[in-house]
């Protein structure tokens, strides 16, 4: 037999058990554990006294043990599909207002390309043109927003990826200098166009383009390469990967298995913990996955 203390060495959990013996009073706490194989869990403890009528004996302390991680884990996945739901519906209604206003914008500077282009002033439409797409863009990101967390927004045609990264490249093109950041392409010279949704894929990369400038504090690098995989089998068809790495600040080790869930955010502003939850989903709805690699103070 072994001792109380050396199954649950807990001060708390010795502090109820001698306030049940002494009040009479049942307690229950919830108790942090690790096995002998390194897995940690969550025990509910319910401490009862049980009074006794045997001679030498007034009572006994009885201490249940009952394992709840699943439980509980099962508990907080509701929370957080009940938080996701609620930002759901905000986002909805920030995306159509939003939408609204992006519109007058996107009409008035379509008016001045006019006006400017009478005066043949090649410079000047050009820079229009230039807003007019960042306008377009964020109007389509909107209506990605709008349409969050729905599996119809998917249109899928033959595309290649290739032009898609440097559309988005070229969309951040501005704060990358802005910032004094370096963006290098390695593409893959065998990579044949893919069944992709070329408006959400933008998406991704805009998010992962934007993560990696803000996690570089003055000036920096970024890499975005791919390879490919031609088929292997029949059943399976051939794929590509993109690697995108940078020279920011990287993800202490112990985030790492959070950042792809919502409302996560290592951010101190303007942070709400969609941008890679998003960015799974979009992967996810392309049969990929997406993994992430990060050190402190290496990127």
């Amino acid at each position: 037999l072994k001792r109380m203390e050396e199954v649950l060495p807990d001060r708390d959990l010795r502090k109820l058990i001698d306030e049940v013996q002494e009040e009479g009073a049942p307690r229950e706490m919830e108790l942090l554990y690790e096995s002998g194989e390194g897995k940690k869990g969550i025990l509910k403890v319910l401490i009862k006294r049980i009074s006794l009528t045997m001679e030498g004996v007034q009572n006994i302390i009885l201490v249940t043990l009952e394992e709840v991680s699943e439980r509980m884990r099962l508990e907080v996945e509701k929370i957080h599909s009940e938080k996701l739901e609620n930002m759901v519906q905000v986002v909805r209604c920030l995306a159509h207002e939003l939408g609204n206003s992006l519109y007058s914008v996107s009409s008035t500077l379509q008016f001045l390309k006019e006006e400017r282009s009478s005066e043949k002033d090649v410079d000047m439409a050009a820079e229009i043109d230039f807003l007019i797409e960042d306008v377009t863009q964020m109007t389509n990101l909107l209506r990605s927003m709008f349409e969050f967390n729905t599996s119809e927004r998917f249109q899928f045609h033959q595309e290649d990826v290739h032009g898609v990264i440097k559309r988005t490249i070229a969309l951040m093109g501005k704060e990358a200098m802005r910032r004094q950041i370096v963006i290098d392409t390695d593409f893959s010279t065998e990579a044949p166009p893919f069944w992709i949704d070329k408006r959400q894929l933008e998406h991704l990369f805009l998010n992962l383009l934007k993560n990696a400038m803000e996690s570089i504090t003055e000036g920096g690098q970024i890499w975005i390469k791919t390879s490919f995989c031609p088929v292997i089998s029949e059943e399976r068809e051939g794929y590509v990967t993109i690697d995108v790495r940078d020279t920011g600040s990287g993800i202490p080790e112990e985030y790492l298995k959070y950042i792809f869930k919502p409302f996560f955010s290592l951010k101190e502003r303007d942070g709400h913990g969609l941008g890679l939850y998003i960015c799974r989903q979009i992967v996810e709805k392309h049969h990929g996955r997406i993994t992430v690699k990060s050190e402190r103070g290496k990127g």
